[in-house]
């Protein structure tokens, strides 16, 4: 089943909480993994087209496909971890309630 409008717990729509914050995101969580300026890059990419992406791609963080390039690109397990990392800080930002208060 697909849904057609998706609202964070806060009762805002997901795309709007990645229009208002997806600098301020994308830049914390890239702080939490250091790594070289390519995986950065790659990750921001990503960071960036989910959070401009479709309502799909914003709820479906680990099954829209966005990051399925970038996991394929490379065999490294750490860099797999950090994209994992990435996602699930992903899916904790968008479970907040707009206070910073974590919801999940």
């Amino acid at each position: 089943m697909r849904m057609m409008s998706v609202w964070s717990r806060a009762g805002q729509p997901v795309e709007r909480l990645f229009e208002r914050g997806v600098h301020r995101l994308a830049v914390a969580a890239l702080g939490e993994f250091p790594t070289n300026a390519p995986t950065a890059s790659e990750a921001l990419t990503t960071l960036t087209r989910i959070a401009e992406g479709d309502q799909d791609r914003c709820v479906g963080v680990y099954e829209s496909g966005v990051l399925a390039p970038f996991l394929a690109s490379t065999e490294d397990p750490d860099t797999h971890w950090k994209v994992g990392r990435i996602a699930m800080y992903l899916m904790r930002v968008l479970a907040q309630d707009g206070t910073g208060t974590d919801r999940l």
